[in-house]
């Protein structure tokens, strides 16, 4: 009889492990998808704002080259003048 209760506490405690350990996993699984989460979110921010750079500097870029055509017009202008 003693044997049969010893194994029936030993089944009880090895459930109560079990629960234990999927606790402990669903929360590490919680934190490890929250974190995933994040690293997500920070590339997607930090490729945005890349891209929001490379619009401003390609903006920059084409009034520079807008800049150098007028000024080549110009200097192609002054030396028509009838003087």
């Amino acid at each position: 009889m003693k044997k049969i209760y010893a194994c029936n506490l030993l089944k009880l405690i090895a459930i109560h492990l079990k629960d234990v350990a999927d606790l402990i996993m669903g929360y590490m699984h919680r934190q490890v998808l929250k974190a995933l989460e994040q690293g997500q979110a920070d590339r997607v921010l930090k490729v945005r704002q890349a891209a929001f750079q490379a619009k401003q500097q390609w903006l920059l870029v084409q009034c520079i080259n807008r800049q150098l055509e007028d000024r080549k017009q110009n200097e192609e202008l002054v030396g028509l003048d009838p003087d």
